[in-house]
């Protein structure tokens, strides 16, 4: 069987088939199968119920490991390489995002653009090949948003590939107008969020990469939204904006809003008459009376000298101006709310333990 899409063979003679899958229903002849051509190349054949081809269509790689995980799982590593146990992002979407404006200001026209991007990836090359300049780099936001597991020619994730070219640009070239100097701040900014620091051409951690900072942040607002908690949410979205734009005692403000309503929240979602109680700190106590705070880790003492407590006067400490701070100090506080938003928000969501 043989069929021609966008120009290119895929023939059934011609290649393997690795997988194939079927209703197991005495009444339905449909049936599905995954087909590896000798280039490397995928594609996958599915009949309807009258056991009629109904689609023919080319896979990309992370389409068909899907397949297999789901058809054929056991053949998976054959064919795809040993699979990690877990996956650790080392940038935000905005971190991606801002090495993409990055690099739309510092690399010189078409010929550097493309250039570039055949280094990286043949497919993302193809993929942002036509239009406008800032068409094509609209096209490779799309291209990562879609698949970010696709790998570069050095094997390396094609995401981290375009972060580290962008920081590599950083001080090669003059800030030539305020524009691209504002493009490279909102970069640095969504890289210190991720626990980097951008120095001259180059990355380096700040912190370790088990803390997992984009995915504390992803996980912190899919449980926010799964049990309504809207209001901190908003909060949340606000501090991170303030310091995506540099305004620190904005954000360090909503950072401190956001960790004490949490405490309050779920306070009076544990128990509904904390809702009566006079303060924060009655609502906190609260969580260590009914156990939800480990007092015997020091996350909460009825003294006031606990974990808790301690991080609140950690980010309230300038009187009657709270939240002044510069950047690291602005990033430190939130880099500690979102690891100790992300354990309480775990905590409540498997609650009672």
């Amino acid at each position: 069987m043989k069929r021609i899409i966008d120009g290119i063979s895929y023939d059934t003679d011609a290649a393997t088939e690795l997988a194939r899958g079927d209703h197991g229903h005495e009444a339905s002849q449909a049936w599905w199968a995954l087909y590896k051509k000798r280039d490397g190349t995928f594609f996958e054949i599915a009949a309807d119920h009258d056991g009629a081809i109904e689609d023919f269509r080319p896979l990309s790689r992370r389409q068909a490991r899907v397949f297999l995980e789901r058809t054929a799982n056991h053949l998976v590593e054959e064919h795809f390489g040993p699979m990690p146990e877990t996956r650790i992002d080392r940038f935000s979407r905005a971190t991606r995002i801002a090495a993409v404006e990055v690099l739309e200001c510092s690399l010189g026209g078409h010929s550097e653009i493309t250039r570039a991007f055949l280094k990286i990836n043949s497919d993302l090359a193809l993929r942002c090949d036509s239009g406008s300049i800032k068409d094509r780099f609209n096209n490779l936001i799309k291209f990562l948003d879609e698949d970010d597991s696709r790998t570069a020619e050095s094997g390396e994730l094609v995401q981290d590939v375009v972060v580290d070219l962008a920081a590599s640009t950083i001080g090669a070239r003059p800030y030539w107008n305020e524009q691209a100097t504002a493009i490279h701040d909102v970069f640095r900014r969504a890289l210190d969020r991720d626990g980097f620091v951008l120095g001259v051409g180059s990355l380096r951690r700040a912190l370790p990469p088990d803390l997992a900072l984009p995915q504390a942040q992803d996980e912190i607002e899919r449980l926010l939204d799964k049990h309504g908690f809207a209001t901190l949410a908003g909060h949340l979205s606000q501090a991170t904006d303030a310091h995506s734009r540099g305004q620190w005692a904005s954000a360090n403000a909503q950072l401190r809003t956001f960790y004490e309503g949490l405490f309050d929240d779920i306070a009076v979602r544990l128990d509904p008459t904390a809702a009566t109680l006079q303060s924060s700190e009655n609502r906190r106590a609260k969580l260590g009376q009914i156990g939800f705070l480990d007092v015997n880790a020091n996350e909460w003492s009825g003294n006031g000298k606990n974990f808790i407590n301690g991080l609140f006067k950690r980010l309230h400490p300038s009187g009657s101006h709270p939240g002044l701070s510069d950047q690291e100090d602005s990033t430190f506080r939130r880099h500690v709310v979102l690891l100790t938003a992300k354990l309480i928000l775990s905590r409540f969501d498997n609650w009672p333990p």
